[in-house]
């Protein structure tokens, strides 16, 4: 084997005509440039999904030895919304400590397998959950830091029974609508809407659309454009439930009056200071004795992104209860805990 390069390593040559190239994403064009056989990526979590997009590309087949090639790597755990959970195509094996024979030698753990174990052992919060106990967990710094996989669900709501709306005001900003089935076993969030630049008539018209969708029912000819007054009494004649209630900013006139326009009740559930109504949301992601009442479907991507890695404390603050988070990725969190604040105090 012969190391080529002048400051850092660029390759490795073989006798047999083989080489191991070595580069970094940081200046990807200069190891992309080519087909490859197989590409290995170390810590693969610190790569944006568009990273291994990118990698993917040079391992088509065309470099001619390996059919098709091959996009391999590790990693350590991430946030439970990470793009490598999320990805069908990959193949996830998970690894624990005692796969590693520097560290267990099939037997025992060795001497260096007990000093890692320790180490690793009194880390605390998510640097524990994450490198000892192996789990997709959130990063430093959120806010609701006891969501996670376990929060997260595949259920289905009721269509037969009632359901409710949650709401933050945006244009500029996203406006969002959560749809949420409350029962005796929990609370469950099972769609969103989250979008900028769209009028509220529009959002509500498409929140009644999803309700008929969901509901079972077929929407009506011209529903897309109909007014919320007649798509709301089609709704009635047609025996599809409307939402009972939306729970939303006070201040958010406009929407209030759309949706009393399409016959769904609004109630104003902004907490002042917003700090109030953290600690019931929290509560209700996971409370002392360990009981998740709140379940987000998978679907409601914008409102999982925001609990595990988008609504957070600034970074030197001290994450008490009466601190004040950031004002940033927190349009689905606020619509969130309007409703929790107004509807599941406890």
């Amino acid at each position: 084997m012969t190391t080529f390069g002048s400051e850092h390593t660029e390759f490795f040559g073989y006798q047999e005509g083989a080489r191991i190239w070595v580069g970094g994403m940081g200046r990807p064009g200069k190891v992309l440039s080519g087909a490859r056989d197989g590409i290995y990526v170390n810590q693969a979590e610190e790569l944006e999904l568009e990273d291994w997009e990118t990698l993917s590309t040079r391992t088509t087949g065309r470099a001619g030895v390996l059919q098709p090639g091959l996009l391999f790597g590790d990693c350590n755990p991430g946030g439970p919304n990470h793009w490598i959970l999320k990805r069908g195509r990959l193949k996830l094996f998970n690894s624990r400590h005692q796969d590693n024979p520097f560290l267990y030698d099939g037997r025992e753990w060795t001497a260096q397998g007990r000093l890692t174990l320790d180490t690793l052992g009194n880390l605390t919060g998510m640097r524990r959950a994450r490198l000892f106990e192996g789990k997709w967990v959130q990063a430093e710094g959120v806010v609701y830091d006891n969501f996670n996989t376990d929060n997260i669900t595949d259920a289905a709501p009721d269509p037969a029974a009632p359901w409710e709306l949650a709401a933050d005001d945006g244009y500029v900003d996203p406006r969002v609508i959560l749809f949420i089935q409350r029962t005796p076993m929990g609370i469950l969030v099972f769609d969103e809407i989250y979008e900028s630049k769209k009028l509220a008539e529009e959002h509500v018209r498409e929140t009644i659309r999803r309700v008929i969708r969901w509901r079972g029912a077929e929407e009506p000819e011209g529903a897309a454009t109909m007014a919320l007054p007649e798509l709301s009494q089609w709704c009635r004649g047609n025996g599809v439930a409307l939402p009972e209630l939306c729970v939303g900013p006070d201040e958010s006139k406009e929407l209030q009056g759309r949706f009393k326009l399409a016959d769904i009740p609004y109630r104003g559930g902004t907490q002042r200071p917003l700090t109030l109504g953290i600690p019931i949301v929290r509560r209700l992601i996971c409370d002392a004795n360990g009981t998740r009442t709140l379940q987000v479907h998978r679907r409601c991507a914008n409102l999982i992104n925001e609990l595990t890695d988008g609504y957070k404390y600034p970074p030197a603050g001290s994450r008490r209860d009466d601190e004040v988070p950031l004002d940033e990725a927190n349009h689905a969190v606020d619509a969130l805990r309007y409703w929790c604040g107004r509807r599941a105090h406890r």
